[in-house]
């Protein structure tokens, strides 16, 4: 077996051996799995709503998954509740695994996908009835397409749709952090290399209004036949201003990241240059937005 087929089948087993063997854990499993039963049983899958109560910091995308997984029960289950995790991290695996060949060598893709399928709190969120897994991939085939663009793997305009439908349903899975990490990372990069002209290659009309179109579509829906107590412009000024000014769940001082940043990635300052050369998504461009 070639070595990167075992790093897919050793995270899958990591990611979903047993998953369905033991109940929903306080406090995010039972809130996600209850907001998706609710969304099965009383076929409002516009607007997320928990215990009858309508949830406005939470988008619908990730409700869906599971909704869509526990049709065929009729009920949700352990495993339908954290299969949507596990398949996400699972694709992030093989994406790093394509990443680091591009970058580097087969070798380095292989070590790199193991370090990522083995760590702590990777293989945790893949096994969780959390967002984070799902948001993560997502955000990754974003990048991903940005950087086989600029790699010149695939062609500007059909890398440019794939990364603003990623970014879309990100922003489906958890709001406007969906979109502005991938698209502050694109940006910063070409900035750094001095290459932001090129933006004008990658979809930059078809793709923001692709983008448009996917979140218009449920905001406008939402509105429309969501419940009356629900506003998509109420829970965007949660994210963006509550969020921004005062924090939500995780509250830290305003200068938390000048002092856990730093340290964190001053391993990427002595890292030899890609093979190509051009900052990469591993680069100290990425963190600097």
């Amino acid at each position: 077996m070639k070595p990167s087929r075992a790093i897919l089948l050793l995270a899958a087993l990591l990611f979903i051996c047993n998953i369905w063997g033991y109940d929903l854990w306080a406090p995010d499993e039972p809130f996600f799995g209850e907001g998706a039963r609710e969304m099965v049983v009383d076929g409002q899958w516009l607007v997320t709503h928990v215990n009858g109560k309508v949830n406005t910091h939470k988008p619908p995308f990730f409700f869906w998954l599971i909704a869509i997984l526990s049709l065929p029960f009729g009920r949700v289950l352990s495993l339908t509740a954290r299969l949507p995790s596990a398949l996400a991290s699972l694709g992030t695996v093989a994406m790093i695994l394509r990443l680091g060949r591009r970058m580097s060598s087969e070798r380095t893709a292989v070590l790199a996908a193991f370090v990522l399928a083995t760590s702590y709190m990777f293989w945790d969120k893949a096994r969780s009835v959390q967002i984070d897994a799902v948001m993560c991939c997502l955000i990754w085939v974003a990048l991903s397409a940005f950087a086989s663009w600029r790699a010149g793997d695939l062609e500007g305009r059909r890398a440019g749709l794939v990364f603003w439908a990623a970014g879309a349903l990100a922003v489906l899975a958890k709001g406007p952090v969906g979109l502005l990490l991938p698209l502050g990372i694109a940006l910063v990069t070409l900035a750094v290399d001095r290459e932001i002209r090129r933006w004008r290659d990658f979809a930059p009309l078809s793709g923001p209004l692709l983008f448009a179109l996917i979140c218009g579509a449920w905001v406008a829906a939402a509105t429309l036949w969501g419940p009356a107590e629900y506003s998509v412009w109420g829970a965007l000024r949660e994210h963006f201003v509550d969020r921004g000014l005062h924090g939500m769940h995780h509250a830290q001082p305003w200068w938390y990241y000048a002092k856990v940043l730093p340290p964190r990635r001053s391993s990427d300052l002595k890292r030899p240059p890609s093979r190509g050369g051009g900052s990469q998504p591993a680069s100290p461009s990425w963190p600097a937005f």
